[in-house]
């Protein structure tokens, strides 16, 4: 695997020296950079890793909302990402307050990565839903309503 920009004209030593979240962080400013010659190369180091993608979730955590439009996320990295952080989500809050736990961020995150999907009015949006949709891990996420959003989206273009 190659570290694109990070190891740019420097020693490998260097780059060998980047911890797992670095790694990640650079991998992910090349996807977003350039998708189509960084995006396997992205997925490759995260591989099954819910670390990895607990990290690349973290990279695009709080912003997932306003990454600008030039930026934009694969059905298949936004599919991978609900994939794999939504066993360790809360996606319900419970009601009468209480301690806000990392989990329960997470479950928002989740939540918005969802609705992005939804928003998507592509094929690849559509089948990687239905795929999200067949897997026995996701039954306790409400993906209906991103088939539903984007259903609607498809039918507005």
């Amino acid at each position: 695997m190659q570290l694109p920009l990070a190891c740019k004209g420097r020693k490998v030593g260097l780059c060998k020296s980047m911890d797992v979240a670095q790694k990640v962080y650079w991998l992910a400013a090349a996807m977003l950079y350039d998708p189509v010659r960084h995006e396997a190369d992205l997925w490759n180091y995260i591989g099954s890793s819910w670390v990895r993608a607990n990290h690349l979730s973290g990279f695009l955590g709080e912003n997932l909302g306003g990454v600008n439009d030039q930026f934009s996320l694969s059905a298949e990295t936004i599919g991978r990402l609900i994939e794999m952080l939504s066993p360790h989500a809360e996606l319900d809050w419970p009601s009468g307050g209480g301690v806000v736990t990392g989990a329960m961020h997470l479950g928002d995150h989740i939540r918005a990565l969802v609705t992005l999907s939804g928003g998507m009015a592509t094929e690849d949006s559509a089948e990687e839903i239905e795929r999200l949709l067949a897997l026995p891990t996701l039954e306790k996420m409400k993906l209906r309503r991103g088939k539903r959003s984007q259903s609607v989206a498809v039918e507005t273009t």
